[in-house]
């Protein structure tokens, strides 16, 4: 994803980054419908809300990063 980023303007690394949140989500979400073992299952959704922060914190600090850079030029 970082390579992704390298070259685009800040505007476009934030939709890139949105797209990228969007299709993990889904992802995540897909993956604990077809859980079978319902212990397991629960653990996962409790820590879902951390999960999804700690995501969308690393997309918000690329994003800043790209803004920086492009600042800096």
């Amino acid at each position: 994803m970082k390579n992704l980023l390298k070259n685009a303007k800040p505007a476009k690394v934030r939709a890139q980054v949105a797209y990228v949140l969007r299709d993990v989500f889904k992802e995540i979400d897909k993956g604990l419908g077809r859980m079978k073992d319902p212990a397991r299952k629960k653990l996962l959704v409790d820590k879902k809300p951390v999960i999804y922060a700690a995501l969308k914190a690393a997309g918000d600090q690329l994003i800043a990063q790209s803004e920086e850079e492009e600042n800096v030029q």
